[in-house]
């Protein structure tokens, strides 16, 4: 059952990247609109029906698609780095500077990290996607750091590891030759999952009012749009919701498969 539900997210997420891709020769210009079809409900010619501007639907999706996607690689891949570094380095050297990694990652994780998240865009003086990167990735490379802290103290009193210490081996190689390989698991795991969590948090800022700017079709303005015609034209709240829903439950499906396949345990 495992290995079917690891399939169908690999293919809905393969899916997902195809038309985030081919987007702009499948739907055109998005920004084409007819006042007097506004709100149309799903037809023929337009399978999900138009938007209160009278913008085809379908296309505002599959942008939406386009742009949850390159914000959630990129997010992942900052605080990845970023977060991956920092717990290598905290692990490797040990003493004062573990000492304030520690209280460092304890602080961030005191806070709720979606509050956490609002409160920073809160701040934010123009709003664009390099902008909800960097915040998103501001809070999320704390789980990554200490996966990789806790990789280190498990491998660095194993035998490889010591003798490439005695030998002489620059810290530098150390970590990219010996450390980082051996903890590749529990990083693409938890990568996996982050995309979903970063996915959501991105359409939260934009559902606020504080994530991308008005004029960029995401997910989260499309549920805010939607959600103040629910009741006349309720397509415009249920498509984008079921296809933010279900690239998460992807995400999600092919990060339990992952964690299965490299035996990591959920705590």
């Amino acid at each position: 059952m495992k290995g079917r539900l690891f399939k169908f997210g690999c293919l809905v997420i393969g899916v997902a990247v195809v038309l985030a891709i081919t987007a702009p020769f499948l739907v055109g210009d998005i920004h084409h609109f007819t006042l007097e079809k506004r709100l149309q409900p799903p037809s023929p010619q337009h399978l999900l029906g138009l938007d209160l501007d009278g913008r085809d639907l379908l296309g505002l999706i599959l942008y939406g698609t386009k742009l949850s996607l390159t914000v959630s690689l990129a997010t992942v891949f900052l605080s990845g780095l970023f977060g991956s570094l920092a717990g290598i380095i905290a692990g490797t050297l040990g003493g004062r500077w573990d000492s304030f990694f520690i209280f460092v990652t304890d602080t961030v994780l005191s806070f709720p990290s979606l509050l956490l998240i609002i409160a920073l865009a809160a701040f934010q003086r123009e709003s664009s996607a390099a902008t909800v990167i960097l915040i998103l990735s501001a809070v999320g490379w704390v789980s990554y750091a200490r996966i990789a802290r806790g990789q280190v103290l498990s491998l660095k009193e194993r035998e490889f590891i010591l003798a490439a210490q005695a030998i002489g081996v620059p810290f530098r190689r150390l970590c990219l030759r010996h450390l980082l390989p051996n903890m590749i698991g529990p990083l693409l795991v938890n990568a996996t999952f982050a995309m979903g969590g970063v996915i959501l948090a991105e359409s939260t800022l934009s559902f606020l009012g504080l994530g991308l700017p008005p004029d960029i079709p995401s997910w989260g303005r499309l549920l805010d749009q939607g959600v103040q015609y629910l009741l006349i034209a309720p397509h415009l709240a249920i498509f984008p919701g079921l296809a933010m829903a279900l690239l998460i439950l992807a995400f999600n499906v092919v990060g339990e498969g992952l964690r299965d396949y490299f035996d990591v345990k959920e705590n």
